[in-house]
C-alpha cells in the first residue's frame, strides 16, 4: 500500500468530519409559522391535554377551559416574523423573568414593555406544533418543566431547544366564552348545584338544601355594555360579591352593598349540558365554587380556579320574589309574650343560669322578647337581659337546652316562624327538622324548654301575644340563691324585724330577728325566710292584692310567699307574686320605730325601697336571747375577775350592763372598775352593754354624756346598747318634753358613732318624768322591783320594755354584794 495516499485520504476524511462540524454547530433557521392569520389573533396555546394559562404572574399549564380568559393569549405580529403574546386575563405580556438565556429561566406575564424577553418567534415544527422562542436567547425555547405536560400546576420555563414533546405546542385559534345573556335581563331566579341551593347566611354565601326561602332567592339585573349581571339577594337586598375583589383560590363569596365593582359583576358562562358557571369579572380564570363539593348544609362557598366539575356548574331557576315562603313574616321591631298553646304557659328567661324557662304570665320584663325580622329569620331578644334566644351550642340534637346568650349572628340565633293552625313552631336555623318543645307536654311552673324533632304537638306550638306598652314590666333581679341579708327600709334607716307575728322595722341591731335568708324559685321570685326560724317566710295576710299586712307565717309556698326583687333607683322593691304592682311597704312612710310594713301600689317611693346588704349567718346570731337573765355591775361591786365572771356566766346569767361613766368629761368621771370589767367580761365570753349616769340638764350635756362614753370605748366594740341612766333627783325638776328631749339627744349621738342607744328609767320616771311617745322608737330598760319575784313574774308596764331590771337585790355566783338583777325582752 501507498503509505502517502492513504495519509491523504485520512486527512481528507478528517477535514470533513471537522467542516461537518462546524456546519452543525451553525443556528439552523426553522420554518417560520406560515399558516397563522397575518393579522392579530386569539388563541390557545395547547400542550398534550392542557393549555398554558397563568397564577397570579407565574406560567402554568392548565386543564383546557374555553371559559378561562387566562388561557387565551392575544398573538399582535411586530415585523421580523416575531409576536407580542398578551394573556387576555390580565393584558399581560408573555414574558422571560430578567431576560434570561439561561436554562430554567422562569416564563411569567408582566407589564407590556417591548424588551426582547416580550418578543416570541413561532417555529413551526413538522408535525404542526410549535416551538416558541424569545427574541433573549438564540437556542432555547418555551418548556413544561420535567417535560410533565399532562399534570395541573406544572411550570413553564424557558430551555435548551430538544425537540422533545414539552417544547412542542398547538396554536389553536378561538376566544373565550364571555358570558350568556340568553336569560334575560331582569328576574328573579334560585342558584342551585346537584339539589343544594346558595343562600345567605348573615352577610355570608352558603349551601342551603332546605325548601326555597327568600333568602335564597335572587334577583339579576344585566349590565348591558359589559354582559355581565349584578346579582342581588332578595332577604337581605345586598349584592353578591368577592371579598376584597381578590383574584385567588378560596377568596370568599359574600353579599355586601352594591358598589359597581369588578368583584359584583358576574358572567354567566353557559356550558354544554345547559347549566352554568359563574365568573366575576375581577378574575379571568376563577369561578363561583362550593367548597370541597360539599353537600353539607352551610357549606362554604368560594372563588376557585375553573375545574369543570359539578361545585362550579349551577342551574339558574327562574322564580317568583312574592313565592309563598314557610318562614312566616309576623312583622318586625315588635315587642310580644312567646306562650304555649298547650298550657298557657309562657316562656320567660330565667337569669339564674340563662336557660328559657316556662310560667305563669305576669308584668315581668323577662316573659318579654323583642322580634327583629331580616334574611327571612327573626332574631329574638329578651327585654329584661339583652340576650337572644339560642340553642346551646348550635347542638341539631333532642333535648338540647334552650337559652338566652349574646348576640352573635349565629344559626343558633337564627328562628323562622313555621304555621302550626294559629300559632307557630319556632325552628332554629342550626336545625333541619328540629323544633323548640315543652318536655312532656309539662305545664309544670319553671319547666326548662328544649330543642326536638317536629311532631305537631301543641307542646311545640307557641302563639305571639304582642304587647303594645313595656313600661309596666318589671324585672326581677337576680341577687343570688341562699343569700343571707338584713332589708333596711330607705327612708327610716330600719331594718326589717319579726315582731311576734308581724314585721316591723327597727333600728339595727345583730337580732336573728332581723336576719332573711333569701332562696330563688324556678320563676325567679323568692322566698324569704327568718334566720331565727327558717320555718317562718315573709307573707302577705290573705294573699290580698291591697293594704295587708306582712307577716311570718309558716312556709306553704303560695304566691303570697313569693318576692320578686325590682330595681327601684339605686335601691330594691319587693313585689309579691299575688299581688304583681304592689310592693312591699312601711305604713304612712314612717320613721318610727316598730312602724308595720303593708303591701302598697308601687309607687317608687322611699317608703318602698329598700337595701338588701347581705352579711353573714353568724351576725344575726344573737348574744342574748329574750328571757336571758343578766346583772348590772359598777365601781361599787369592786374588782371582778375573768373566772368571776364565767362563774356568773355558767349560772345562768347570759348578760351584763357595765357602767362606764357619770356626767361628762369635765363634769363627770369614769367608773374606776369600768376598763377591768371590759377586759375580763371580754375574757369569759359575757356578752354586755354599758350606760351613763347621767345629769344633764339640757340636750348639749346629754350629747356631751354620749361623747364621753364612746370616747371611753375608744372604738371597742359591744354585743348590747349604750344607755343613758335618768334617775338622779337633781334633774326630776325638769320637764317630761325636756327630760325626754335630752334622751332622745344622748340616743342618736350614740346611734350617729354606730352603738345601739338604750334609755334607763324606773316606773316613776318613765310615768312621770319622760313623754313615751317621743322616745317610743328607742330601746327601753325598766326598773321596777315586784315584792317578791319569780320566773313568772311580769313588770307592771303597758309600753314596750327591751330589758326588765326586777331587783337591786339580788345574790350572784363570783359577784360580791348586792347585785342588780335583769331579764331581756328583747334579743340582743
Amino acid at each position: 500500500m501507498d503509505v502517502s495516499k492513504g495519509m491523504a485520504k485520512k486527512i481528507i476524511f478528517a477535514l470533513g468530519l471537522f467542516f461537518f462540524s462546524l456546519l452543525l454547530l451553525i443556528p439552523q433557521t426553522a420554518k417560520a409559522a406560515e399558516n397563522l392569520p397575518e393579522d392579530s389573533f386569539t388563541a390557545q396555546i395547547l400542550i398534550g391535554n392542557k393549555a398554558v394559562s397563568r397564577d397570579s404572574n407565574n406560567v402554568i399549564v392548565l386543564e383546557t377551559n374555553q371559559y378561562s380568559q387566562d388561557q387565551f393569549w392575544e398573538f399582535i405580529p411586530i415585523g421580523n416574523g416575531q409576536y407580542k403574546i398578551i394573556n387576555k386575563g390580565t393584558q399581560k405580556a408573555l414574558d422571560v423573568s430578567g431576560a434570561s438565556d439561561k436554562n430554567g429561566s422562569n416564563i411569567q406575564v408582566y407589564d407590556d414593555n417591548g424588551t426582547d424577553a416580550q418578543k416570541w418567534t413561532l417555529n413551526l415544527e413538522s408535525d404542526g406544533s410549535y416551538t416558541l422562542q424569545p427574541a433573549c436567547s438564540e437556542s432555547k425555547v418555551m418548556d413544561v418543566e420535567g417535560g410533565k405536560i399532562n399534570t395541573n400546576g406544572t411550570n413553564v420555563q424557558l430551555y435548551q431547544q430538544n425537540n422533545t414533546t414539552a417544547q412542542k405546542f398547538k396554536i389553536s385559534i378561538g376566544s373565550p366564552v364571555n358570558g350568556s345573556t340568553d336569560l334575560g335581563t331582569n328576574f328573579y331566579a334560585r342558584l342551585s348545584s346537584s339539589g343544594r341551593s346558595l343562600a345567605v347566611d348573615g352577610s355570608n354565601v352558603v349551601i342551603n338544601n332546605t325548601k326555597i326561602s327568600k333568602n335564597q332567592v335572587w334577583k339579576f339585573e344585566l349590565n348591558e355594555s359589559s354582559g355581565t349581571y349584578t346579582i342581588t339577594n332578595c332577604a337581605n337586598g345586598k349584592v353578591l360579591d368577592v371579598t376584597g375583589a381578590a383574584d385567588q383560590d378560596q377568596a370568599n363569596i359574600q353579599t355586601y352593598p352594591a358598589n359597581k365593582t369588578n368583584a359584583q359583576k358576574w358572567y354567566l358562562l353557559k356550558r354544554d349540558d345547559g347549566s352554568y358557571t359563574l365568573r366575576p369579572a375581577c378574575s379571568g380564570s376563577r369561578s363561583v365554587d362550593i367548597a370541597g363539593n360539599s353537600t353539607v348544609e352551610g357549606s362554604n362557598v368560594q372563588l376557585y380556579r375553573m375545574n369543570n366539575t359539578s361545585a362550579q356548574s349551577f342551574t339558574i331557576d327562574k322564580t317568583n320574589d312574592e313565592e309563598q315562603l314557610p318562614s312566616e313574616n309576623a312583622g318586625t321591631g315588635f315587642v310580644a309574650k312567646l306562650v304555649n298553646s298547650g298550657n298557657g304557659k309562657v316562656l320567660t328567661e330565667n337569669n339564674t343560669d340563662n336557660k328559657v324557662v316556662q310560667t305563669t304570665s305576669i308584668n315581668l320584663k323577662q316573659q318579654l322578647w323583642k322580634f327583629e325580622y331580616s334574611d327571612g329569620v327573626y332574631k329574638i331578644t329578651n327585654l329584661a337581659s339583652g340576650k337572644v334566644l339560642d340553642v346551646s351550642g348550635a347542638w341539631d340534637v333532642n333535648g338540647r337546652t334552650i337559652q338566652t346568650y349574646t348576640s352573635n349572628d349565629t344559626k343558633a340565633q337564627r328562628w323562622t316562624l313555621e304555621k302550626n293552625g294559629s300559632s307557630y313552631n319556632l325552628k332554629p336555623s342550626c336545625s333541619t327538622e328540629r323544633v323548640l318543645d315543652v318536655p312532656g307536654a309539662s305545664s309544670a311552673e319553671g319547666t326548662a324548654v328544649q330543642l326536638y324533632t317536629s311532631n305537631g304537638t301543641k307542646a311545640q306550638a307557641f302563639t305571639i301575644e304582642k304587647v303594645t306598652d313595656s313600661s309596666s314590666y318589671v324585672s326581677a333581679e337576680n341577687i343570688g340563691d341562699n343569700v343571707t341579708a338584713r332589708i333596711t327600709n330607705v327612708k327610716s334607716g330600719k331594718s326589717l324585724t319579726i315582731n311576734g307575728s308581724g314585721i316591723t322595722q327597727n333600728t339595727k341591731s345583730g337580732s336573728s330577728d332581723q336576719g332573711w335568708v333569701f332562696t330563688r324559685n324556678a320563676d325567679m321570685s323568692y322566698t324569704i325566710a327568718n334566720i331565727g326560724d327558717k320555718s317562718k317566710v315573709l307573707d302577705v295576710a290573705g294573699g290580698a292584692n291591697s293594704q295587708a299586712n306582712v307577716q311570718a307565717y309558716a312556709s306553704n309556698g303560695t304566691k303570697a310567699q313569693k318576692w320578686y326583687v325590682v330595681k327601684s333607683g339605686d335601691h330594691y322593691a319587693l313585689m309579691p307574686e299575688c299581688a304583681i304592682g304592689y310592693a312591699l311597704d312601711v305604713d304612712g312612710a314612717s320613721t318610727e320605730e316598730n312602724a308595720k310594713l303593708q303591701i302598697y301600689t308601687s309607687n317608687q317611693t322611699a317608703a318602698q325601697q329598700f337595701d338588701i346588704q347581705q352579711a353573714q349567718a353568724s351576725e344575726f346570731a344573737s348574744a342574748v336571747k329574750t328571757g336571758g337573765l343578766g346583772v348590772d355591775v359598777s365601781e361599787w361591786q369592786g374588782y371582778i375577775s375573768a373566772d368571776n365572771w364565767r362563774k356568773a356566766k355558767n349560772s345562768g346569767y347570759s348578760f351584763a350592763m357595765l357602767r362606764i361613766a357619770w356626767g361628762y368629761a369635765g363634769n363627770g368621771a369614769m367608773d374606776k372598775q369600768f376598763n377591768n370589767n371590759y377586759e375580763n367580761a371580754t375574757k369569759a365570753g359575757m356578752p354586755f352593754g354599758v350606760y351613763v349616769y347621767s345629769y344633764a340638764d339640757d340636750e348639749n350635756e346629754a350629747r356631751q354624756e354620749a361623747d364621753y362614753a364612746i370616747s371611753l370605748l375608744n372604738g371597742r366594740s359591744l354585743k348590747m346598747p349604750i344607755c343613758i341612766d335618768l334617775e338622779d333627783s337633781r334633774i326630776s325638776y325638769l320637764s317630761k318634753a325636756q327630760q325626754s328631749k335630752n334622751a332622745i339627744a344622748f340616743c342618736e349621738e350614740v346611734k350617729k358613732a354606730g352603738y345601739t342607744p338604750m334609755i334607763y328609767a324606773n316606773q316613776n320616771w318613765l310615768n312621770n318624768h319622760l313623754d313615751y311617745s317621743m322616745i317610743k322608737n328607742y330601746k327601753i330598760w325598766y326598773a321596777q322591783y315586784p315584792y317578791s319575784w319569780n320566773s313568772s313574774s311580769k313588770p307592771q308596764y303597758n309600753n314596750h320594755i327591751d330589758i326588765w331590771q326586777y331587783s337591786d337585790r339580788g345574790s350572784v355566783p363570783g359577784l360580791s354584794g348586792s347585785i342588780d338583777m335583769n331579764k331581756a325582752y328583747s334579743s340582743f
